[in-house]
């Protein structure tokens, strides 16, 4: 029985309560705060519960991180890769300019040979 319930009992015994009614009081009190306590302690977090939930959340956090980093990784690669293709269409978009004017070229010169060809005829 703890101090409140001793006090209580004395109370109830002092006030002319029988013993076993003043100790069916008290029990019935100590019964009622187990279950108050029981109830409160089902829906209320204590500093264990807290502590194993920080602890949850910073191992999520932790593993968020490390996805972020692999994600971020492959995009920097991707990045990359997209770059590499972009010089490599430079350089083919440059050969294609190159080798289409040579061949207006050849082809103007072709047509100008032509034309005096015919010309002279």
């Amino acid at each position: 029985m703890g101090s409140f319930s001793v006090n209580l009992f004395e109370a109830l015994m002092s006030i002319g309560i029988s013993r076993e009614r003043a100790q069916s009081l008290c029990d019935m009190f100590e019964r009622g705060i187990d279950e108050r306590y029981s109830l409160h302690a089902q829906v209320l977090a204590t500093k264990r519960d807290l502590a194993e939930l920080e602890l949850k959340i910073m191992r999520e956090m932790s593993q968020s991180n490390e996805r972020i980093a692999r994600t971020n990784e492959r995009v920097a690669q991707t990045n990359e890769r997209i770059s590499q293709l972009s010089a490599e269409l430079r350089v083919a978009i440059a050969e294609s300019k190159s080798e289409i004017v040579k061949w207006m070229l050849g082809s103007l010169l072709a047509l100008a040979g032509l034309l005096i060809t015919v010309i002279k005829l």
